[in-house]
């Protein structure tokens, strides 16, 4: 039964990981937490697990994505590099943030947050072609801001990046590919900041491997790999818009969730 969760996690996570470009961390992290809990599994550091392990699991998983999306000529890589650094500085930041910073209150404004993508994502009817990727506006603090939240949180910044890239002009299927190369920068650098800040800044010497749940990783990431190229195969594929109400739709029910629980 175990290893059977870990199967339908690691196929809907990947699988709307590499179709909507949300990675695989969104589906991982919560029901990571509530097999681990039910199965006993690392119950005295569970969240932690959760999120360690599926981090580990969405390098793959994205990686998958990416692949198949970057074959179909959808990634934006302009876009990209434009984006790195600012996710990377605001993961470090996120990161060390976590021991300090309840995480309640930002969770609430990230949902309320998603929300009114949500809402603008729907609404939205034109590409607004007039704009350009040279217009990017404030994408260093928006970038910072989108690396920050994830780290903090355990989530994907594609819930961030695939609306502010759509909402300067560029196609919901080219900001989903984008925002899959994202993901496997902002789960690899997670990893290793986790590690290091953890290690040198926090002086907790947790060791990272022991708490990634081995059978847990193996398995997910196996069907996730799988899944996600697939997903990112129907991304190609399916209509732009109907993409884009998919997306919409699961950002709003991701957004009441967190508010919620």
């Amino acid at each position: 039964m175990l290893y059977i969760s870990y199967i339908a996690i690691g196929v809907t996570g990947g699988f709307i990981g590499g179709f909507l470009g949300l990675g695989g961390g969104i589906i991982f992290v919560p029901f990571l937490f509530i097999v681990f809990n039910y199965f006993n599994i690392n119950v005295e550091s569970a969240i932690q697990s959760a999120i360690i392990t599926s981090l580990s699991c969405v390098v793959l998983s994205s990686l998958a994505a990416l692949t198949k999306h970057q074959r179909n000529n959808l990634v934006v890589w302009k876009i990209f590099y434009k984006t790195l650094p600012g996710i990377v500085i605001g993961a470090t930041f996120g990161l060390a943030c976590v021991s300090i910073i309840s995480t309640d209150y930002v969770k609430i404004i990230y949902g309320f947050l998603l929300m009114l993508i949500g809402v603008y994502m729907l609404s939205k009817r034109d590409n607004l072609s007039y704009r350009t990727i040279k217009d990017l506006t404030h994408v260093k603090k928006i970038s910072f801001s989108i690396g920050m939240i994830s780290s903090f949180l355990g989530v994907g910044g594609g819930t961030m990046t695939t609306p502010y890239f759509n909402y300067h002009g560029v196609d919901i299927k080219k900001c989903i590919a984008t925002a899959a190369a994202c993901g496997v920068s902002l789960s690899f650098l997670g990893l290793i900041m986790y590690w290091a800040i953890n290690n040198f800044l926090l002086n907790f010497h947790n060791d990272i491997f022991k708490l990634i749940v081995v059978d847990a990783f193996v398995i997910i990431s196996l069907s996730s790999m799988i899944s996600a190229y697939f997903g990112a195969a129907m991304t190609h594929d399916f209509d732009a818009r109907k993409i884009q109400l998919i997306f919409s739709y699961f950002i709003l029910v991701n957004a009441i969730f967190i508010i919620v629980y």
